[in-house]
């Protein structure tokens, strides 16, 4: 039977438990090992350990010992020495095991895991496994402020833990019970103390906002004017959502908020961080960071880099929608390398599906799902214009890439608002742009679908290299739908001669340049042949006063190949200036002239002009020299007039002249 309280300050408790012969501390010690058997003794305290936690420990010998139910605030008010050395606590949710520590008489009453008493005695929790909000006074009944009650529970695990094998220490883990935690201020995490794991039962453990005019600026967020990066924190089976504003709108800007390298969201449920600049998860400056298996929906964004060089991203397996801006948001600070995107389902959003703004030097977007985003027109940075696109890359100054996107699936079936629709807008993809294994559902007819934009960034040269778009498919093929769309062609260097469009034709419709003549007059000059040869081409010189030559060139009859009616073709040779300060001109009829500038070296080198062919009629092409001081000469090799996707490497020299009266098939036969 259990003792009954005293009243008078007495000596430490004896716990029959075979060790009569230890003093002092060892004795204390070894009753403090043993104190769960004693807990086996308390019909009531069994009772209050089936209440706990999962994690409190339970009974596992016969040893002796008492053990006394009490509440927190009975421990709190003892005004003198307890008469047990083992309490068992039975307030809901805080229920658990304290024991007695005679030696601490400094640490701070924090309810949850050391309760002082008004005499001054030190109460320990005694516990395996995670650290419960609920013990430090979190109610988690959706009508109080818990916050200070989980601060309490974060500051007490990141002091608190184990160290690891290859140095430092990882904080406790951090549990929330089922229920509804209401806050009114940010959880603040320091990323100079231990890291945690941070979870709960899922979809039944919810942290939100406190209904209220004051905005919270997150639920989690880690403490940047510290100056240090969060270092391998775990976040999973949580709910956040944010509270609403009686004024109207929600109170909470982030879900979580943090500069963070190496750590893991994974499934998490966030909702509704809907206000200006908002995100479900805004994280940035680090690396190796995992996003999986989440569920972030009605957010501004639904994922948004905080700063640059957030590098190695990976968004495994998630469900993004109904975002009110772009659902995965790098914008023009981003500067990160290696981000995968793959497995996820991204519908319903207001902006784009994914949004690159910086530079990014490596995307892969694969096996993934689109359907109906940008159903508000997005406008282009640095752009007068707007579009509706799945994804947007590099529309600002920065350049992106290589850019990997396969294997999605893309579904139009209810349409956007006008015919300006897009799966990809690239711009400034200098890395190489690769689109591989996709299938376009049930784009709406009447209305313009196109598979991709190619484009140039704020600056005046194309940047978008080695494109390549295989194995496209679209399933209803009696909509209006175009696999490539250039935008801005004028006066724009491009490199549109390495791009590979499955099912164009290599087909060279430019003559050889002993048949070219001036197109174009401008500065005098010649063009006449030459001995040397480039990689087994004949060469031509063109030679150049002070200033420009004229334009030497061919005509192009547009009703002689309909089959290039409304096409964008290139023209692209090779070129050498004979000195540092010579320049190349390539011009068309309708866009005039392109100006390679002087190289500062006498390398040879592609050049290539795009331009739209009109349904009908004629264009002039060619190629022409400048000079910056007296006479010098350009050397051009293998000049190739071809639609856009058909590559510059892969072509021979094919003469006009020899497809005359054969017909384009009769001809494809003959090579």
């Amino acid at each position: 039977m259990a003792k009954s309280r005293k009243t008078t300050t007495s000596a430490p408790m004896r716990v029959d438990d075979g060790s009569d012969r230890l003093e002092g501390d060892g004795k204390r010690q070894l009753a403090r090992r043993r104190f769960l058997t004693a807990a086996g003794a308390s019909t009531g305290v069994a009772a209050a350990l089936s209440l706990a936690n999962p994690s409190t420990a339970s009974a596992t010998d016969s040893a002796g010992g008492e053990v006394q139910p009490i509440t927190i605030a009975e421990l709190r008010a003892m005004d003198s020495e307890p008469a047990f050395e083992m309490y068992a606590v039975t307030d809901p949710g805080q229920e658990g095991l304290f024991v007695v520590d005679a030696s601490d008489t400094t640490s701070q009453d924090n309810t949850g895991t050391i309760v002082v008493s008004t005499h001054g005695t030190r109460f320990i929790r005694q516990f395996t496994g995670p650290v419960s909000v609920r013990w430090f006074g979190a109610k988690g009944d959706g009508s109080v402020d818990d916050a200070p009650a989980i601060q309490s529970a974060v500051d007490y695990a990141q002091v608190t833990g184990e160290p690891v094998r290859n140095g430092g220490a990882l904080g406790l883990s951090v549990y929330f019970p089922a229920g509804l935690y209401t806050i009114a201020e940010p959880i603040i995490l320091d990323p100079t103390k231990r890291p945690l794991r941070v979870f709960g039962d899922g979809r039944h453990s919810c942290i939100q906002g406190m209904d209220g005019d004051d905005v919270i600026d997150a639920i989690f967020w880690f403490d940047t004017t510290r100056n240090r990066i969060a270092n391998g924190w775990r976040f999973h089976d949580l709910y956040l959502v944010a509270g609403i504003r009686p004024s109207g709108g929600t109170n909470v800007t982030y879900g979580i908020r943090g500069h963070l390298t190496r750590s893991v969201f994974r499934d998490l449920v966030i909702q509704s961080f809907s206000r200006e600049d908002g995100a479900g998860i805004y994280f940035g400056y680090g690396w190796s960071n995992t996003i999986e298996t989440c569920s972030i929906l009605h957010c501004r964004s639904a994922i948004r880099s905080l700063d640059n060089n957030l590098n190695s991203v990976n968004i495994v397996n998630c469900l993004l929608r109904q975002s009110r801006g772009p659902a995965i948001y790098f914008p023009q600070s981003m500067g990160g390398l290696l981000v995968h995107i793959r497995g996820c389902t991204i519908e319903g959003n207001w902006g784009p599906a994914i949004l690159v703004e910086g530079s990014l030097r490596g995307l892969d977007v694969s096996d993934c799902y689109f359907e109906v985003n940008c159903t508000e027109p997005h406008q282009l940075k640095d752009r007068d214009e707007s579009v509706h696109a799945d994804i947007v890359i590099g529309t600002h100054l920065q350049e992106a890439g290589p850019i990997r996107i396969s294997n999605n699936l893309v579904n139009q079936n209810i349409g956007l608002p006008n015919d300006n629709g897009y799966f990809v807008v690239c711009h400034s993809a200098s890395g190489g742009l690769e689109i591989v294994d996709t299938r376009v559902e049930n784009p709406p007819a009447p209305r313009t679908r196109r598979l991709v934009r190619l484009g140039p960034s704020a600056t005046p040269s194309y940047l978008v290299r080695n494109v390549s778009i295989r194995s496209t498919s679209v399933q209803r093929p009696d909509a209006d739908f175009e696999v490539l769309e250039i935008d801005q062609l004028e006066g724009l260097v491009n490199s549109f001669h390495e791009t590979s469009i499955e099912g164009v034709e290599q087909v060279n419709y430019c003559p050889p340049p002993s048949e070219f003549s001036v197109v174009h007059t401008q500065g005098g000059g010649t063009l006449s042949g030459s001995a040397q040869r480039y990689r087994m081409f004949p060469t031509w010189e063109i030679t150049a006063d002070a200033g420009p030559s004229d334009i030497f060139g061919f005509v192009l009859d547009v009703d002689e190949h309909p089959e290039l009616a409304g096409k964008y073709v290139y023209l692209a040779c090779y070129a050498k200036p004979s000195d540092t300060d010579t320049g190349a001109v390539l011009w068309t009829s309708q866009l005039g002239a392109q100006v390679e500038d002087p190289p500062g070296d006498t390398q040879w080198r592609v050049l290539s002009y795009v331009d739209k062919l009109p349904t009908s009629g004629t264009v002039e092409f060619g190629i022409g020299a400048i000079s910056g001081g007296s006479s010098s000469n350009l050397q051009i090799a293998k000049p190739v007039l071809a639609e856009v996707g058909a590559r510059f490497d892969k072509f021979d020299n094919v003469s006009l002249a020899l497809m005359s009266g054969l017909g384009r098939a009769a001809f494809l036969r003959s090579l």
